[in-house]
């Protein structure tokens, strides 16, 4: 159900699944494992559910819900909307290591602004602890 959804969406911004995963920063293996049945975690279906401006229950099948062209999205209130820094890529599993090295910094939208202080981002590579943590 989840990747027919995700086809749906894509079609409407007339992308393809591999682009939007590319511009999510999300491996592009996923694909496949979500064309064979698999379910992103929850925290990947918000980010979807976000670029493409649906419920998560949209795409997990548990609504009903046409898809929005993202042009006709309301902005968000760029107060909540912080800069959060992206740390050097880090292998999933055991014995990993990151630098403390900022990379880049990602636009993170906070309901609680309190949040803000304790979130960082750390690219992933790898699906050695899939489900959990996902490639990039």
């Amino acid at each position: 159900m989840f990747w027919e959804k995700y086809l749906t969406c894509c079609e409407k911004e007339n992308k393809s699944p591999t682009t939007v995963l590319t511009e999510l920063g999300i491996s592009t293996t996923m694909a496949s494992k979500w064309r064979s049945g698999s379910v992103p975690r929850e925290t990947t279906l918000r980010r979807i559910a976000t670029y493409f401006n649906v419920t998560v229950e949209y795409l997990k099948g548990e609504e009903d819900q046409t898809p929005t062209i993202a042009s006709e999205t309301q902005p968000l209130d760029q107060e909540n909307l912080r800069m959060v820094p992206l740390y050097e890529s880090v292998a999933a599993g055991f014995s990993a290591y990151a630098s403390a090295d900022v990379q880049d910094y990602m636009p993170v939208y906070f309901n609680n602004p309190a949040e803000y202080e304790w979130t960082l981002c750390i690219k992933v590579k790898g699906d050695s602890m899939y489900p959990k943590i996902e490639d990039g």
